[in-house]
């Protein structure tokens, strides 16, 4: 039947329709196999699943029984009090240790393992690409690399970055390292050196072990010492923004910032400690860059007295802060700024596999194969009804 439909109207139908359904659509006909394959159809898809409200993609801890890692996808409640349900439990095929994640971009996950093991994974559709093995070698002398993930929207690109430190000088609570980075694009399919001569970076290395990189307006950042330091994916450029003295002074007493986006606008949650305390983070101070770019404003400061937190894990769609606070049992927590209540979304784990990052789910990985057992093949033909709701 879909014989007698014109081209457009079969692209607009299937732009309607979820990515799990358009997996199993690649069975209807050849025709429509090669249309949802295809790399444009990729990305025009992806392009209005942006503009629908994100899922979570919500991590908590491996079973003692297996290295696998339980994530959900999950729907978040703004209502009062908020609700976190689970919409999915997502499935894979391949090892999902507890590593850390580097970002979650266009419904991808980037997950990086030492010493250079790198899996990009869409879990909405099930597929995921290893990554070939790197050029540079991991420094085994600070046992470190940094990874950056994000979208080349100008060159339709998923990119990654690695820069990787070469040595050290030590100071007094830093590392003054000489770095070498390479860039693997995926449209290119391999790993390609980036200059980093003209780069003097300060970092220090067990800080960055703790920190996350942030993707934004094309550009990745990552908390270093003194400064930000920033790849730009469409110029393939890294360069430095210096942090304030006082962002300074907290990253010199071991505080942790975690960067964001709130509000369209990059920020930085500032978790530290008062009086006595040595494991709890009693309070945080949200900053955020100024409309102007040129500076960092203090926001708001939140407190989180007397029980405390474990560690900050995000900011929601409407600034609601994703927190560990410390209980006998750990969970997931939602904290308003504004009312000061916190909320247990019911969500149990180690407070180091905790992960929560907003997701949209895409086909993006679906025009590759798995490094092993790939699910393309023969096209057969089945019958798929579809309905649809104006």
């Amino acid at each position: 039947m879909s014989d007698y439909l014109t081209n457009e109207l079969v692209l607009e139908i299937l732009y309607r329709l979820p990515a799990t359904t358009l997996v199993k659509c690649t069975s209807v006909c050849k025709r429509w196999y090669k249309i949802i394959k295809s790399h444009s159809f990729i990305l025009s898809h992806l392009q209005r699943s942006l503009s629908q409200q994100p899922f979570l993609l919500v991590r908590q801890t491996a079973q003692p029984s297996t290295t696998l890692a339980p994530y959900s996808l999950c729907s978040y409640s703004h209502h009062t009090p908020p609700r976190l349900s689970i919409v999915a439990k997502l499935h894979y095929s391949f090892p999902v240790l507890m590593g850390p994640i580097g970002d979650v971009v266009n419904g991808v996950v980037c997950l990086c393992f030492f010493p250079s093991d790198i899996i990009l994974w869409n879990p909405m559709i099930q597929k995921h690409f290893r990554l070939p093995k790197p050029n540079l070698p991991t420094s085994i002398a600070l046992f470190t690399s940094f990874h950056g993930f994000g979208f080349d929207s100008k060159n339709k690109d998923f990119k990654l970055v690695r820069v990787v430190p070469m040595g050290m000088i030590r100071t007094s609570d830093a590392e003054v390292c000489p770095v070498a980075a390479e860039l693997y694009s995926l449209n290119e399919g391999v790993w390609r050196f980036i200059d980093a001569s003209y780069l003097d970076v300060t970092l220090a290395i067990k800080y960055m072990r703790l920190s996350k990189q942030c993707f934004f307006n094309g550009c990745v950042y990552w908390v270093a010492y003194d400064s930000i330091l920033m790849f730009f994916l469409e110029t393939e450029r890294l360069q430095k923004m210096k942090l304030p003295g006082e962002l300074v002074a907290s990253v010199v007493k071991g505080f942790l910032l975690t960067m964001n986006v709130i509000k369209h606008r990059l920020a930085i949650i500032e978790c530290f400690k008062t009086g006595d305390s040595v494991n709890l983070n009693a309070a945080c101070n949200i900053w955020m860059r100024s409309d102007s770019e040129e500076q960092w404003v203090k926001m708001y400061r939140v407190g989180f007295e007397p029980c405390g937190i474990l560690k900050a894990l995000g900011v929601g769609s409407r600034d609601e802060i994703f927190v560990v606070p410390f209980q006998e049992i750990a969970s997931l927590h939602s904290f308003d700024p504004k009312s000061g209540n916190m909320i247990n979304l019911g969500l149990q784990g180690v407070p180091k596999d905790l992960y929560v990052s907003d997701y949209t789910p895409s086909l993006v990985l679906f025009d590759k194969e798995n490094d092993a057992n790939g699910t393309g093949g023969p096209v057969t033909k089945r019958l798929v009804i579809l309905c649809f709701t104006y």
